[in-house]
């Protein structure tokens, strides 16, 4: 399972099956383009494979762990 969440309210946005980037990059291109833009910050499990999908579908994300 993956958990996305709001880090400014720690509210749950969704729960996916998966814990690779398959899972976090289908999540990422479900959603729309003006959203993604919006995101900057990121708080990710240090995985290879989850920043991997986060550097694709949020460019301006910066990783806050």
């Amino acid at each position: 399972m993956t958990t996305f969440l709001d880090l400014s309210t720690g509210e749950v946005i969704d729960v996916v099956e998966g814990r690779d980037a398959g899972a976090v990059a289908a999540w990422l291109a479900a959603q729309p383009r003006w959203w993604r833009r919006r995101v900057d910050v990121v708080a990710i499990d240090p995985s290879a494979s989850f920043r991997s999908a986060v550097r694709r579908w949020l460019p301006n994300g910066r990783s806050g762990g």
